[in-house]
C-alpha cells in the first residue's frame, strides 16, 4: 500500500513537470513570435 501511494506521488510528480515543461515551451515559443 505505501509503494503503490509513492508511485501515485511519483506520477503527479511526472505529470506537474510535463505541464511545467509544456508552459515554459509555449511561452519561449510565443516569445520568438513577438
Amino acid at each position: 500500500m505505501s509503494k503503490k501511494c509513492a508511485n501515485q506521488g511519483n506520477l503527479e510528480a511526472i505529470f506537474f513537470l510535463l505541464i511545467l515543461m509544456i508552459v515554459i515551451y509555449n511561452f519561449s515559443a510565443a516569445h520568438k513570435i513577438l
